[in-house]
């Protein structure tokens, strides 16, 4: 298998301006989520599905901050 370098990898497809816009209302609900969460409104979830949901929330907003088209966006530094 050829080695790839930097260069040569795919670029990341960037979104139209109103799917950047809906990506931010995900991390919104994301941040929202896990604060209710954590403030104890569990929804009826047990304590193993809570902290399922917190981390599967905060692994999105991580990956979600590693995209280019995120990352550069000035609303970005809200969640970090």
């Amino acid at each position: 298998m050829p080695e790839l370098h930097e260069q040569e990898l795919p670029l990341e497809p960037v979104p139209s301006m109103e799917e950047i816009d809906q990506h931010f209302k995900a991390l919104d609900d994301s941040v929202g989520l896990i604060e209710k969460l954590k403030a104890g409104d569990t929804m009826g979830m047990s304590p193993e599905e809570v902290a399922d949901c917190i981390d599967r929330n905060e692994q999105h907003i991580e990956i979600m901050l590693a995209k280019s088209f995120i990352a550069s966006d000035s609303r970005a530094v809200n969640y970090r």
